[in-house]
Order: structure tokens, then C-alpha cells, then sequence
């Protein structure tokens, strides 16, 4: 084997999906040219057999309050490569209770909960001195994002 497997995809919007899987290019493309007569949305893909494991990286996401008490804080993986989807540091204030927000969104890698409550507390300090909670563009300028 290849150390590669070859797709045939197909179907609709609702029903996209597999249609075959093979061994070698070539079977895949004799494949593809009779099906794709019957399907105007084949399409063909080409995956590594057994890939090596990306790195992950392990997350911690929290709600802290201006107070630095926090009201929420889970633990979760980022995949290696992903990083821009999901940037650490500050992701937002929300919890909205009148008109200044609860609570400020931040993300440290790290699994450790009281290394990120620390990071987290830290941005916060440095967030109200400035007089910035609650304002995401003078917070990101504060905090160098």
C-alpha cells in the first residue's frame, strides 16, 4: 500500500458524503470517471493512511469578573495549526448585567488552574487600571493584542 488512501466524495447538500475508498490513484480516478457522470458533485480527495498525531495543546478558558473572582473556567485541546481560529489572551467581555459587562473571556495554554487564573488576573488588573473594562478595542491596545 501507498501509505495514502484515495476518496470518491458525493451526493448533495444534505447527503455529501463517502462514496468509495481505494488503495491506488488510478483505481480511484477510473472510478471517479464513470461515477462523476451520474454525480456533477464528485470530487476526490487523497488522505495519509495513519498520519502522525498533531500536538495538542491544552487550554484553559475562563469568565472572570472585574472583581477577579471567576465565574466559569474549563479545560480544553487546541490542535496544532489552529491557533488562529481560537487566539490565547483576551477573547471578549460578555455576561452583560446593565451597562458595563460582567465579565472578561480569556484564554492561557496551560492546564494548570491556577497558573491561568494568575495570567488571566493579571490582564484584568492591567485592563481596569487602564480604565478599558469593557471596551474591546482599548483593552487589546492595553494588552498588546
Amino acid at each position: 500500500m501507498s501509505g495514502k488512501v484515495y476518496l470518491v466524495l458525493g451526493g448533495d447538500h444534505d447527503t455529501f458524503g463517502t462514496v468509495a475508498v481505494f488503495s491506488t490513484s488510478q483505481k480511484q480516478g477510473a472510478f471517479f470517471e464513470t461515477y462523476r457522470q451520474a454525480d456533477p458533485n464528485a470530487m476526490c480527495e487523497e488522505f495519509d493512511l495513519d498520519p502522525e498525531y498533531p500536538e495538542l495543546t491544552p487550554i484553559t478558558t475562563m469568565g472572570m469578573n472585574a472583581d477577579g473572582s471567576v465565574e466559569w473556567l474549563k479545560l480544553g485541546w487546541q490542535l496544532e495549526g489552529f491557533g488562529d481560529m481560537c487566539p490565547l489572551g483576551f477573547d471578549g467581555f460578555g455576561g452583560w448585567g446593565g451597562p458595563v459587562p460582567k465579565q472578561m473571556f480569556y484564554r492561557v495554554a496551560t492546564s494548570d488552574r491556577e497558573q491561568a487564573i494568575a495570567e488571566a488576573n493579571d490582564a484584568r488588573s492591567r485592563i481596569l487600571a487602564a480604565d478599558a473594562w469593557g471596551d474591546h478595542t482599548k483593552t487589546r491596545q492595553v494588552l498588546g493584542e
